[in-house]
């Protein structure tokens, strides 16, 4: 029993002294399967594996993010201080990983798992210089069955924005998230205390500020076969406040929730947006309400658009906007032929004396040709759709007394019948279908013979 007892714990010690070797090979395979999955879903990013030196019980690695979008180029280079690049820029990613099965620095010693990654960041501006570097610290745990926990930490900081003689400025913020180990499933939460910009112009002018605070999130998303995520999401902001020389306007109380789901090929979703209070530039506060939902968008050729859509923003303007187009074509083609449907349910500004108010209902019947060019006739024959409009009277009051131009043009609608009295409020109800349109029933006939 003794001797049992022995050569079991040699074997269970051997287990443990071999097995970080090899879940070290794993998950060197693992992170570039994340890797290059992430290089998929950015276009306008390639990463590259620059050094990876495996040990025994611990590996150090290097990647290097090179950022071919002009606009996160652009965003780069005013995080950097101004910072000229002499190439492409890249995010290094400098990645310790101690690894499994027990592997060391977990905030619960012992606990098991398969490795553990601590990684920083920084900027290289390309012809040898320095790196400069990155805030924000990111630790990752991957689990025995694969899956990942993610934590990154920002603490509070600033920068100086030479160019625009200003200071960008932030508060601590925290993401956690968990991805599945296919990496189909991601779970993020997290929340930033806030950030400030500030820029003066140097001819002696004003002062320009935006301010956010308050920024929290939280989103479960799943990643169809063709790439495209879809899932809760719901997104909270405090304060959203623009000025120049104190006087702007001011967002309180944002709350932005969407969500979808893919049947067959077919996806369907929800998107809400409510901003509690908006100040400044108006006769008073105001508050802003959407409620947008949409049906039978063929999600292949959506994930497709996206992705060529992607790419075209890489190219800048290198291709021509004919060119562009006919690159889409194809897929468009197919996403209509599905019979969308956008059902707009609420787009409402309440105001001091009343609600301005607009809710439309689109679709385009399925079926059709479904080859590589879209026919304006056709897509006229398929579609139906209402449309209404509230705007209150007092609103139309107003407008006649502070914008002679616009208040000419409403005259107009009312005369013609197009705004109609209902209550306290401008009504104009507004229906197609078969070709016709009616406007408060009035009918409007459009050709068809185009």
């Amino acid at each position: 029993m003794k001797k049992f007892l022995f050569f079991l714990v040699l074997g269970l010690f051997a287990v443990l002294l071999a097995a970080p070797w090899f879940l070290g090979s794993f998950t060197e395979r693992k992170l570039e399967e994340r890797l290059d999955a992430g290089a998929d879903r950015r276009p306008g990013m390639a990463i590259v594996t620059e050094e990876y030196r495996r040990r025994w019980f611990s590996s150090d690695s290097r990647h290097r993010i090179v950022v071919t979008d002009p606009r996160t180029t652009e965003a780069l280079r005013q995080l950097a201080g101004g910072e000229v690049f002499a190439d492409e820029p890249a995010i290094v990613i400098d990645t310790r990983i101690e690894h499994g099965p027990l592997p060391r620095g977990t905030d619960a010693p012992f606990r098991p798992g398969l490795s553990r990654a601590v990684s920083t960041f920084g900027l290289d501006p390309g012809s040898g210089r320095d790196a400069v570097p990155l805030p924000g610290r990111l630790v990752t745990s991957m689990a025995l069955d694969g899956s990942t926990h993610a934590e990154f930490r920002l603490q509070a900081g600033s920068r100086e924005l030479p160019e625009a003689d200003g200071r960008i400025s932030w508060e601590a913020a925290s993401l956690d998230a968990d991805i599945s180990a296919d990496g189909r499933r991601v779970h993020t939460r997290g929340r930033v205390g806030g950030f400030e910009l500030v820029a003066r112009d140097g001819a002696g002018g004003g002062t320009a500020r935006v301010r956010v605070a308050d920024i929290e999130g939280d989103s479960v998303q799943r990643y169809t076969e063709n790439g495209l995520p879809v899932g809760p999401t719901a997104v909270t902001i405090g304060t959203v406040a623009v000025t120049e020389d104190g006087a702007g306007v001011t967002l309180q109380d944002i709350r932005l929730t969407s969500d979808g789901e893919v049947v067959g090929e077919l996806l369907s979703g929800t998107t809400e947006l409510r901003v509690a209070r908006i100040e400044g530039g108006g006769p008073g506060p105001v508050s802003l309400t959407l409620e947008l939902a949409v049906q039978n968008i063929h999600e292949p050729s959506l994930a497709a658009l996206s992705e060529t859509i992607q790419t075209l923003e890489g190219a800048g303007s290198q291709i021509p906007p004919g060119e562009a187009y006919r690159l889409m074509e194809p897929d468009l083609a197919r996403l209509v032929a599905a019979g969308p449907v956008l059902d707009l349910r609420k787009l409402g500004l309440a105001l001091p004396d009343g609600e301005l108010r607009l809710t439309s209902y689109l679709a385009l019947a399925a079926g059709g040709d479904t080859g590589p060019q879209l026919e304006a006739r056709e897509l006229l024959e398929r579609l139906t759709g209402t449309v209404e409009l509230r705007i209150p009277v007092s609103v139309v009051e107003q407008v006649r007394s502070i914008a002679p131009g616009a208040a000419e043009q409403l005259e107009m609608l009312i005369v013609a019948g197009m705004l109609r009295p209902d209550g306290d409020d401008y009504r104009m109800q507004a229906e197609y279908g078969n070709g016709l349109l009616t406007v408060n029933g009035l009918p409007l006939p459009i050709p068809l013979a185009w």
